[in-house]
């Protein structure tokens, strides 16, 4: 089954978020962690494409994933 409109944007939304940490001059900074919710919810909850708790989900999955990544 083909991506819905919905987990297209979402999936569009997490390249966008990753694409910030490949071109960053310090995958370090705490910036990165906040941009994450701000896109989140700017991109996706606020145009009521998800809902808050999927929101933190996501969240907490992408930080997860920075996190691992600063570990390199």
């Amino acid at each position: 089954m083909k991506p819905t409109e919905k987990q297209i944007k979402v999936i569009d939304t997490v390249l966008s978020i990753i694409e910030t940490w490949k071109n960053t001059n310090d995958i370090n900074s705490p910036t990165h962690t906040v941009d994450i919710h701000d896109f989140l919810y700017a991109d996706l909850e606020s145009e009521d494409i998800i809902h808050s708790a999927i929101t933190d989900e996501l969240e907490d999955s992408l930080c997860n994933l920075l996190y691992t990544i600063q570990m390199i």
